[in-house]
């Protein structure tokens, strides 16, 4: 048995039979619009009519558009009030939604010393800690007179790092600063508080300035 064998067009045919369609086409419109070109009467009332016709629909073109825009504006508004937070803000703001600000930084609280150690005072910042708005810790001031290697103060439960943090300070053989500088490291442990200087240094002064990290205990 013969079977009839069916034979696609490839592809080349098949943009060739697209491109003389679109010829034809365009050989029609051509056409179409020189006739219109002719003064005839049926024409002129055919170009009437389209025309009154097209007006008739801009018109009613442009209040749908109109009543869908007024539509969208009220359902968008709606939607943004529904969003918008309200009560108490917290954290690093202050005040209430929608229109809270950014909180202060709270003031500096004293420090409590231990073993000898006591704020240096004279010129230096005060002898302090805070924590400002994102919940980062900050340390002041210089501390004098203490024994090393114990602890020297202790942070309250809110101001503590997640574990032991250890930070290189600043020490010298004379008051502020003025004499040798011996470096040091100073420690702050999370789970009690408690502040060391570790390794090094001289209980003439110790600076704290500059010491900051995360409260997270």
């Amino acid at each position: 048995m013969r079977h009839i064998s069916r034979h696609r067009p490839s592809p080349a045919m098949v943009v060739a039979l697209l491109a003389l369609v679109v010829a034809l086409g365009g050989t029609a419109i051509a056409a179409n619009v020189n006739s219109s070109n002719a003064p005839t009467a049926g024409a002129a009332k055919s170009k009437k009519h389209k025309k009154k016709k097209s007006k008739t629909d801009t018109s009613d073109d442009t209040k749908l558009v109109k009543k869908l825009a007024k539509g969208l504006s009220v359902r968008h508004a709606s939607s943004a009030d529904s969003a918008l937070p309200t009560g108490s803000a917290g954290g690093a703001l202050t005040g209430n939604y929608p229109n809270p600000g950014l909180a202060p930084p709270e003031g500096l609280h004293a420090i409590t010393f231990q073993n000898g150690w006591s704020d240096y005072g004279l010129n230096q910042n005060p002898a302090g800690f805070y924590k400002d708005s994102f919940g980062i810790v900050h340390l002041s001031g210089g501390m004098h007179s203490g024994t090393l290697g114990v602890t020297a103060f202790a942070l309250p439960a809110g101001y503590r790092p997640s574990g032991v943090s250890v930070f290189p300070v600043i020490s010298s053989t004379g008051g502020g600063g003025a004499g040798a500088v011996v470096p040091a490291d100073l420690s702050v442990t999370g789970f009690d508080g408690t502040v060391v200087v570790e390794t090094g240094g001289n209980n003439a002064f110790v600076g704290l300035d500059g010491i900051t990290f995360r409260a997270t205990q």
